[in-house]
């Protein structure tokens, strides 16, 4: 499933490829982005955030909140002047230490500033 908000649904009518899915590493052409690389993804996320400036949507890289469940990949996006958090503390897969079950809590979605690991 992917977000839907009225604004979504707005840009979608303004631009039909708002919802066809980009792949990472090839041109990032909508806000819907597959097989990004973990350690990269703050690139990817910049991309969007250009796209989204192309459709006259300004959005400020301390706008920007990622959240995930691997900590190699928060710390990067603070180099990139971004938030990101790391999710699914609560919740790790023993096997894979550095992975969080799917998904993240609701009170973990909150808008800190900065890169915030699991504490």
């Amino acid at each position: 499933h992917v977000l839907r908000t009225p604004l979504q649904d707005a840009i979608r009518l303004r631009v039909p490829n708002a919802s066809v899915w980009s792949y990472s590493a090839d041109f990032i052409g909508s806000p819907l982005v597959l097989g990004a690389t973990n350690e990269k993804k703050q690139y990817d996320v910049e991309a969007i955030r250009q796209w989204y400036g192309q459709q006259g949507i300004d959005i400020s890289h301390r706008r920007v909140f990622f959240f995930g469940d691997k900590l190699a990949n928060i710390h990067p996006f603070a180099e990139m002047n971004f938030n990101a958090r790391q999710v699914s503390c609560k919740s790790r897969d023993e096997s894979h230490s550095t992975v969080g079950y799917c998904g993240a809590l609701p009170e973990e979605i909150v808008e800190v500033k900065g890169a915030v690991g699991c504490s």
